[in-house]
């Protein structure tokens, strides 16, 4: 298998009640990634963890200008194969990334792999489970959330 680094994202203001959790199951996957970003947004900060570096987002407006600031403050962040990105409000079971690398290692032609996404409160509930698209766009839901 080629190098899989992976830096993870997580976008999250500092006072999310989620962080904590997010935090712990992304210092806690099979596979760790190689670099563990907070990215910011708002003006709280952060307490100190061992291992994660925190860049600020001042102007994103979404989750996508969040990413946009953090690798335009840090560029070095897209050296890694793979980035991970992540809400505060995401916390993966332990061996979700190792899955996602595993499934983005199967073809050439895979440029963005997602997990399924199940409710936080019933990990028994679905969702969604990714989107398939092509140069033609995404193709239409297969099923509905619940």
């Amino acid at each position: 298998m080629a190098d899989q680094s992976v830096a993870a994202l997580i976008v999250s203001p500092a006072n999310s009640p989620f962080l904590r959790r997010t935090l712990d199951a992304v210092l806690g996957q099979s596979h760790l990634p190689e670099r563990i970003v907070l990215v910011r947004v708002g003006k709280e900060s952060f307490p100190a963890v061992d291992g994660v570096e925190v860049i600020d987002a001042p102007g994103a407006n979404n989750f996508g200008d969040a990413i946009r600031e953090a690798v335009s403050a840090d560029p070095s962040i897209v050296q890694a194969q793979w980035l991970w990105t992540l809400h505060d409000d995401s916390a993966p079971f332990e061996d979700a990334l190792a899955n996602l690398i595993a499934e983005g290692a199967r073809g050439l032609t895979v440029g963005i792999v997602g997990p399924k996404q199940v409710a936080w409160s019933d990990s028994d509930r679905l969702l969604e489970v990714g989107v398939r698209a092509s140069s033609f766009g995404p193709p239409p839901r297969l099923f509905d959330a619940g």
